[in-house]
């Protein structure tokens, strides 16, 4: 009997023993996890303060292209137009915070030349979108003596009016058209969604 009762003490001293062993081994292994769990929480809280501070004066930049047609119409002649090659290329700003307005800036190239800038940078506007205009972005004008002096965009960046001065004569390009009734339609839209394309042309009323 004595016999047997050391052998089950030593039995219990054994569990026990391997209970503690137990109990110490996943404490090391909750320290661990937390450890890693804390380390992963804290890179990723960096990582998310890093993109944030990035764009938050930095926009997210997507290049704009279009090659196609549009109709060249005369401001003061308005039965005198002609279908032009037109291409655009350009970028769309988008601010990720919405600390300022999203914007695209580019150039508009009409047979071939650039309407908006001389020189080696193709970035001739930019046109900012506010929220005071739900359709169309900011109309930009010109001040300078170059043939593009007008650009307005539409919002899904499908629509686009220049002014365009050449000769000393003043005309309207309306992207994109594949004839005349599509540049009527065009611009009768515009001048419904966009309050400053409708000013802008109030100065020619022989056009309106």
């Amino acid at each position: 009997n004595e016999n047997v009762r050391k052998s089950e003490l030593t039995r219990e001293k054994q569990r026990l023993l391997w209970a503690a062993r137990t109990i110490m081994r996943n404490k090391k292994l909750r320290t661990v996890f937390c450890g890693i769990l804390i380390f992963l929480l804290v890179f990723a809280l960096f990582c998310l303060g890093d993109y944030g501070i990035r764009y938050y004066h930095t926009p997210i930049k997507k290049d704009y292209d279009y090659t196609g047609t549009g109709m060249l119409v005369s401001l003061t002649e308005p039965d005198t137009f002609e279908q032009v090659p037109v291409e655009i290329h350009g970028k769309t700003l988008h601010y990720l915070w919405g600390n300022q307005e999203d914007a695209i800036a580019g150039n508009v190239w009409m047979n071939g030349e650039r309407l908006f800038v001389e020189g080696a940078d193709d970035m001739g506007f930019y046109a900012p979108f506010i929220y005071e205009e739900p359709y169309y972005s900011c109309l930009t004008e010109s001040v300078t003596n170059i043939p593009g002096n007008m650009f307005l965009i539409s919002r899904d960046l499908k629509t686009v009016f220049c002014g365009v001065l050449m000769d000393g004569k003043e005309f309207l390009l309306i992207i994109p058209a594949e004839n005349k009734s599509d540049a009527d339609r065009t611009l009768k839209s515009g001048l419904e969604q966009s309050q400053p394309l409708s000013r802008w042309l109030s100065d020619y009323p022989l056009f309106l």
